[in-house]
């Protein structure tokens, strides 16, 4: 392309993309101001019952909360929410984790020890044995996607880091920890 053509050529796409910017600009403060002004569900006063996982109480930074036996011990199981009862998915996603967790922790350890061959573990001091994890919580985040929990794992003599394996559905899509 000849530059007396370049020039125009973009000019045109550097105003569209200010354009763009601008509108994403505008989305993101719509949004800002959307979440400003919305009424949030008041805080539960009562606690919540489901006839096969018992009574939960709320938390006001997690959601509904209790302390569970998964088959090998107490941990807790948390439902995601702002103070609206969990819908039946979410439901069904917790009951899941209750009644499958002794057939399912071999398949996350598994899935653990693939992820810890990959390259980006690499450089990652005192990586975590699997067959040593314990289980801390089991968290189904979201009244959007009902689906979607986190398995919280312990590691003995790692008080800095928190592990986790994300799920979509029982299908493991990440595994990391917090710090």
């Amino acid at each position: 392309m000849s530059p007396e053509r370049e020039a125009p050529y973009f000019s045109v796409h550097k105003r569209w993309a200010e354009a763009s910017q601008f509108k994403d600009c505008r989305s993101a403060m719509f949004k800002n101001f959307k979440t400003l002004f919305r009424t949030k569900p008041q805080t539960p006063t009562m606690s919540f019952v489901d006839s096969v996982l018992g009574e939960f109480a709320f938390d006001n930074d997690l959601g509904w909360k209790k302390r569970i036996d998964f088959g090998n011990g107490e941990a807790e199981l948390v439902i995601g929410s702002d103070g609206e009862i969990p819908t039946d998915e979410m439901i069904q996603t917790a009951r899941f984790w209750t009644e499958n967790w002794s057939s399912e922790k071999p398949r996350i350890l598994n899935y653990i020890r693939k992820e810890l061959e990959l390259e980006e573990w690499t450089f990652e001091p005192d990586l975590p044995i699997p067959d040593r994890f314990t289980l801390q919580s089991v968290i189904v985040l979201w009244p959007d996607a009902p689906n979607t929990s986190m398995i919280y794992l312990d590691y003995p003599g790692d008080e800095i880091r928190s592990w986790h394996v994300t799920f979509n559905g029982t299908t493991p899509r990440g595994f990391a920890y917090d710090d």
